[in-house]
């Protein structure tokens, strides 16, 4: 399942600072710098993940539909444990054959391996860029009281 729908991020507000010039009237160097350095790389870095994250899921669904039947599908009930909400889902439910051939396909195995150490290395990626986003928001403050 798809954890969500593409990278919500936008850099044209950025962009329109850069091509307009703009960028240059902030008076904090230390927000100048901060700002174009995570536009430059930590934007990049995310957006680059969520297009990983969809060719991931892609290649899953492909793989999966081209080598095992599905028996039937359903609506299931999804819980949000944070915002005490669901939604109803469609799932799809394999026989028990396809199961035990899944449980021990490699390339299935491979790919689950690989989108584990891709999703360790994209939370740890997630955490600076909060970090960096919080500080970003501080910078802001503090130039918008200048």
């Amino acid at each position: 399942m798809r954890r969500y729908f593409n990278f919500q991020g936008s850099d044209k507000n950025f962009n329109s600072m850069v091509s307009t010039g703009s960028i240059e009237f902030i008076e904090s160097k230390e927000l100048s710098i901060a700002i174009q350095n995570y536009y430059g790389s930590t934007y990049e870095l995310l957006r680059d993940f969520s297009y990983q994250d969809r060719n991931y899921f892609d290649d899953m669904v492909d793989y999966l539909g081209n080598n095992y039947l599905v028996k039937s599908s359903e609506f299931i009930t999804v819980l949000n444990d944070a915002k005490n909400d669901s939604m109803k889902l469609k799932s799809l439910i394999y026989d028990s054959k396809s199961l035990l051939e899944m449980k021990n396909d490699r390339i299935i195995i491979s790919k689950l391996y690989h989108k584990q150490w891709m999703s360790n290395f994209y939370k740890n990626i997630l955490k600076s860029s909060l970090k960096k986003n919080e500080n970003l928001v501080l910078l802001i403050k503090k130039e918008l009281n200048n």
